[in-house]
């Protein structure tokens, strides 16, 4: 049977596809396609002009219904969506006539105007660390596709706000969250599950191609809907309370967006460049100064481009100073050889550090997960209720806790603490957190926990020894060198029974595949991570 694969011509967002039925891999029509395009500058311009006014024509006879069926140089498809790799389909080869790109499996590889020799050509085919279609990283930079909008012009009247107000920049974050520079093992933990799940966003076939295209976007007024949805996931994973459950999260819909009492996000691009970087923090902060609840004391605000993050924090009784974070980096680079990035462990740690609403948050996420299901008679107080009313009271502030919390007092926190750690169930916590402020106290410091499941995730652990590096120049990509990408390793408790946790991957026959899954959200084709547990 052939090796059947795709040609691709790309002009003015519609794709033209011819349909090759043998012979598709990099050495047969890849090689063919790669010599229909001039070399030299003169010769390639000349192509371009004349490739883009062939392709005018087929789009204004299709509008006309003109286009001629019969012609052996008949286009097989023209669409406007991207194509596709599938079990018939092996190998797709596409000339992007609108942004000079030369696609391999509708992934952008190389300069169309600076193109490799057949035998570079063949080499540089590879897979990122991500298991996607990619240029290897031995690629010198000039043969690799760049099609990055420049930095939007940033006016010096758009920068008045920021030079009038700004105390420090290139503050630590240390300094921003009046925190010790060395993490807690909850700060960690909950870094290391961040990681984990970025990791495997980052392995998805639609999220890898929205990310990349990203780096074409002018400015924040061009976000597309999914864009700005992608954006919005990002940053609510990493802020949000871990307690995992099939929540879904609102999309952002604005540049500005209040996350939670003292806390904003503001997209943006281009926050590499120090011009746009000033003018989103003072974007920022303007958009904070017009909250009516300007009382807050200190609040936190977020540049977010997906990219990179920024972290600033807003000192409201002081007419609005502030100081923030440099540019960091968020998301990995698809060839990364560490999961972690500054943006990861910042946002992380801010979420778990200025959240001073973690018990409706919590109650928030689960209330549509238990709204039809009633506590057993065993666990129910003075009164009948219902999950609901626990949930749904919290977060509407409408329930009074059974003797108006005297019952929540009879004991010192330190025994409500002590309670609250035998409790696996966020719902329970819940419960408890009902009775008294000091139960409340108790109940809030166990929700900060990382939670999967009934697993309550205690301490970070070096991840199993990855494969040695196999090299980019080998024909399949090899998992095993980069699962440390996307997974994580932890000590885990559950009914005070200690286990280990690979969250990421299913490792070894001797462990517990659970079939349950950690959901991450319905992203279109998104899917849910695995985990596995050794008793």
């Amino acid at each position: 049977m052939g090796t059947r694969g795709y040609k691709v011509y790309r002009w003015r967002g519609w794709y033209f596809v011819y349909y090759n039925h043998c012979d598709s891999y990099p050495s047969g029509l890849g090689l063919q396609f790669l010599a229909t395009i001039p070399k030299d500058s003169k010769s390639f311009q000349g192509w371009l002009a004349e490739m883009r006014q062939h392709f005018d024509e087929i789009i204004e006879a299709r509008d006309k219904s003109e286009l001629d069926e019969d012609d052996e140089d008949e286009v097989n498809t023209i669409t406007k969506e991207v194509p596709s790799n599938d079990l018939f389909i092996e190998w797709i080869y596409t000339i992007d006539l609108d942004r000079l790109v030369f696609h391999v499996d509708s992934r952008p590889l190389f300069r169309l105007d600076h193109l490799p020799n057949d035998d570079q050509f063949l080499e540089w085919i590879g897979f990122d660390h991500y298991g996607h279609r990619a240029y290897t990283s031995s690629t010198p930079s000039e043969y690799r596709y760049c099609w990055n909008a420049p930095p939007p012009i940033v006016t010096d009247a758009t920068l008045e706000l920021y030079k009038s107000q700004a105390v420090a920049e290139s503050a630590a974050l240390s300094d921003l969250l009046a925190v010790p520079e060395r993490m807690s093992d909850k700060e960690a933990v909950r870094v290391q599950v961040l990681q984990a799940i970025i990791g495997n966003l980052m392995r998805v076939d639609h999220i890898d191609l929205l990310v990349q295209g990203l780096a074409q976007v002018s400015d924040h007024s061009h976000l597309s809907i999914q864009e700005r949805s992608l954006a919005s996931y990002l940053f609510d994973i990493a802020i949000d309370p871990q307690i995992f459950s099939a929540k879904q999260t609102p999309q952002c819909e604005s540049q500005t967006q209040w996350r939670r009492q003292n806390l904003c996000v503001h997209l943006a691009t281009h926050l590499d460049d120090q011009r746009n970087l000033q003018a989103a923090v003072g974007g920022l902060v303007a958009d904070a100064m017009k909250c009516p609840d300007n009382s807050r004391g200190i609040i936190y605000g977020v540049a977010f481009s997906i990219f990179h993050c920024v972290i600033v924090r807003i000192n409201t009784q002081s007419g609005f100073t502030f100081e923030h974070s440099d540019a960091l980096q968020f998301l990995p680079s698809f060839h990364a050889d560490t999961p972690s990035t500054p943006g990861i462990t910042a946002l992380a740690r801010l979420g778990y550090n200025s959240d001073v609403e973690v018990i409706s948050r919590v109650a928030y996420a689960h209330a549509q997960v238990y709204q039809s299901i009633d506590l057993p008679n065993s666990l129910r107080f003075i009164k009948p209720i219902t999950r609901t009313d626990v949930v749904m009271g919290h977060e509407r502030g409408v329930l009074e806790p059974p003797g108006g919390g005297r019952i929540g007092q009879l004991l010192p926190q330190e025994i409500w603490e002590h309670v609250a750690l035998e409790l696996y169930d966020p719902i329970d916590l819940l419960m408890l957190a009902w009775f008294s402020a000091e139960c409340k106290s108790a109940a809030e410091r166990v929700l900060r926990y990382s939670m999967i499941g009934e697993y309550r995730l205690v301490r970070g652990l070096d991840s199993p020894n990855k494969v040695d590096n196999m090299g980019d120049e080998e024909d399949e990509y090899n998992d095993g060198a980069y699962s440390h990408l996307y997974s994580a390793r932890f000590e885990v408790i559950s009914n005070a029974v200690h286990a280990i946790m690979d969250l990421g991957s299913y490792e070894e026959p001797r462990r517990r595949n659970l079939e349950m899954m950690l959901p991450i959200r319905e992203f279109d084709c998104m899917r849910p991570i695995p985990y596995t547990i050794a008793d």
